[in-house]
C-alpha cells in the first residue's frame, strides 16, 4: 500500500503472505508478513505471523513476533515482542511469552506471564505476576507478586509493594518512597 493511499475495512494477511504499508490501513489480521513502514498508519494489528512497525498503529494483540520502532497503542503480548529505544507503546500486558521494553511504555505495564525485560521507561504503573527484569525508570508504583530483578541502575516512582521477591542483581534501586515487604 503506497504512502497516500488507503485501504478501508479490515486485512487479512495469510501466512506465506505479505502486505507492506506506507499509506493507511484500516485494521489488519496477521497470520503473514505485515510491514508498517514509517509513515504508514495502521488500525487495530491481531498478530499471529510476524509484524514490524515504524508508523502509527493501533492497539496490538500478538501471540507472533511484534517489532515496534514506531508508535502503538496498548499491547497485549503472548508471543514475542520488541519495542526498541526509537518505540513508544501505549501500554502493556504481557499475558505469555516475551516482551523487550528498551523505549518508552507510556502508561502501565501489567506482567501476568511470561518475561518483561525493561531498560526503557515504563511511565505508569507496573503490576508483576510473573518475571520482569528491570533497569531503567518506571515512573509509578511498583506492584510485585512475582520475580522483579533489577538488573542495572532502576529508578522507581516511589512506592513499592513485594509479595514476591525483589533482587538488586545490578546497580542502584532508587526513587521509592515507601517500601513495603510482605513476603
Amino acid at each position: 500500500n503506497a504512502a497516500g493511499a488507503t485501504i478501508a475495512g479490515t486485512s487479512t494477511v495469510k501466512a506465506g503472505a505479505t502486505l507492506i504499508n506506507s499509506g493507511t490501513v484500516a485494521d489488519v489480521v496477521n497470520a503473514g508478513t505485515f510491514d508498517n513502514k514509517a509513515g504508514g498508519k495502521a488500525g487495530a494489528l491481531t498478530n499471529s505471523g510476524g509484524a514490524t512497525n515504524a508508523g502509527t498503529v493501533g492497539n496490538v494483540g500478538n501471540s507472533g513476533t511484534f517489532d515496534n520502532t514506531g508508535t502503538a497503542g496498548t499491547v497485549t503480548n503472548s508471543g514475542t515482542a520488541t519495542n526498541s529505544t526509537s518505540g513508544t507503546v501505549a501500554a502493556l500486558t504481557n499475558g505469555g511469552g516475551t516482551f523487550q521494553n528498551d523505549g518508552k511504555i507510556a502508561g502501565a505495564a501489567t506482567v501476568d506471564g511470561g518475561t518483561l525485560t525493561t531498560t526503557g521507561t515504563i511511565g505508569g504503573d507496573l503490576t508483576n505476576k510473573a518475571t520482569t527484569n528491570a533497569a531503567g525508570k518506571i515512573g509509578g508504583k511498583i506492584t510485585n507478586f512475582g520475580t522483579l530483578n533489577v538488573t542495572a541502575d532502576l529508578t522507581a516512582g516511589g512506592t513499592v509493594d513485594n509479595s514476591g521477591k525483589v533482587e538488586v542483581k545490578a546497580g542502584t534501586f532508587s526513587g521509592i518512597t515507601t517500601f513495603t515487604n510482605a513476603s
